[in-house]
């Protein structure tokens, strides 16, 4: 029931994040309407997904790397862009303390780096 729930639940989970995490960034997301915004979001899923899973013989050879790389980027880079964000959109009285941005650097640059040594032992793994 697991995989299934995820699999049902992960097209809209994925709409929702990429819907908000563009609109701050991009203008023109801010006015776009969830709705129209969700086809794109699940013909880049469902097609792509689908593509890259016809193409090669081993999907576990093509999920691992992309699980690392993604995790890199939505996890470690993704606490820069909280502080970011919390700088550029919200007032002061609203905006973190310092020990929140402190601990989000220490978290951001230990994933990040975790996951830059991921991608480096998966592609000395793949090359060697």
């Amino acid at each position: 029931m697991a995989f299934w729930g995820t699999i049902y639940g992960a097209y809209e989970l994925y709409t929702r994040t990429t819907y908000e995490c563009l609109r701050p960034i991009i203008a023109a997301f801010r006015a776009a309407p969830i709705k129209k915004f969700r086809l794109g979001v699940l013909l880049y899923t469902g097609i792509g997904g689908l593509a890259l899973l016809w193409t090669t013989s081993d999907p576990i050879k093509l999920v691992v790397p992309a699980a690392i790389i993604g995790g890199v980027f939505t996890c470690g880079l993704w606490c820069f862009l909280i502080i970011w964000t919390d700088r550029h959109f919200l007032p002061r009285p609203l905006r973190m303390s310092m020990l929140m941005r402190l601990g989000l650097v220490i978290a951001g640059s230990g994933l990040t780096g975790l996951g830059l040594k991921g991608i480096w032992d998966c592609t000395k793994q793949l090359l060697g």
